[in-house]
């Protein structure tokens, strides 16, 4: 039988977990550990787009290491724009064995970095070019990740409540706010977060805004920072049941509705409930 090859890795590193890392030095640190577990022989994966990346290349050491990033002279990468349609992502990606053209049928464009990832991944362990284009065709979202579906009246409502930490909220209202139409961001608690989580759930809050995300309500005590940093037209609720009452009375025709929190929140809770036209 073949050897399976030894492969380490990380996506990136984020403001997750800090409360058991102590700080995202420790996140990286903790990731970068992965690299020193692969196998002699075997292959390291980047994301060159890290600051941390040289780190992450020492920890290497003498393996293989295979890049990936957005743009730039990585081993995979982007070339030319990125379309996002109907749930769907195409790009064209630059890889050690030439370019070719990929259908992500996900949505938010921080996903792409995440098919880059994949296909490193698979190329490593001797997958061919059709092959990668073949498998990210047909990748699906767990559950809770950025699931879009549409609801009556034209309104569109997206389940994204797997977990959430600054990193996947940011992104989360990056795309809400791109949407061209009004979005409206509904967001509980982030969780093990250390001792910066107020300020956190604050900076969130405030980026949202800065975004131009419509609407922003909110739930839990550490979302009231957020509430803040959105500034005064958001609206926090201690309760999800006072959320679901109040965002049900609200919703209207052609906005995009978009629910994150961490899996502490049970904002799946607020998913149900417009599913169901407002029943808690």
């Amino acid at each position: 039988a073949l050897a399976r090859p030894s492969i380490g890795l990380i996506t990136n590193a984020g403001e997750a977990h800090l409360e058991g890392f102590g700080g995202i030095e420790g996140v990286v640190r903790g990731k970068g550990e992965m690299y020193a577990g692969v196998q002699d022989g075997g292959t390291c994966i980047i994301n060159a787009d890290q600051p941390w990346q040289d780190e992450w290349r020492e920890r290497a050491g003498s393996r293989r290491v295979i890049t990936f990033g957005q743009a730039g002279a990585h081993d995979f990468h982007v070339v030319g724009g990125i379309d996002e349609a109907d749930g769907q992502l195409r790009f064209s990606m630059v890889t050690p064995d030439g370019e070719v053209q990929v259908a992500l049928p996900m949505a938010g464009r921080h996903n792409v970095k995440n098919a880059l990832a994949a296909a490193a991944a698979a190329w490593s362990c001797g997958c061919s070019l059709a092959e990668i284009q073949a498998g990210l065709a047909v990748a699906r979202n767990v559950s809770g990740r950025m699931h879009v579906e549409q609801l009556a009246d034209d309104i569109e409502l997206v389940d994204d409540t797997y977990n959430a930490n600054p990193l996947s909220m940011r992104a989360a209202a990056e795309w809400l706010a791109g949407r061209g139409r009004p979005g409206w961001l509904v967001m509980g608690d982030m969780g093990e977060l250390g001792p910066e989580e107020q300020q956190l759930h604050e900076d969130v809050g405030r980026f949202a805004a800065e975004q131009g995300v419509t609407r922003f309500y909110a739930v839990g005590e550490l979302s009231k920072h957020a509430a803040k940093g959105f500034g005064a037209d958001a609206r926090h609720f201690d309760s999800v049941e006072a959320l679901i009452e109040a965002l049900t009375a609200d919703i209207k025709t052609g906005i995009t509705v978009l629910v994150k929190g961490s899996r502490a929140a049970r904002m799946e809770r607020v998913v149900a409930a417009l599913r169901l036209g407002g029943t808690a």
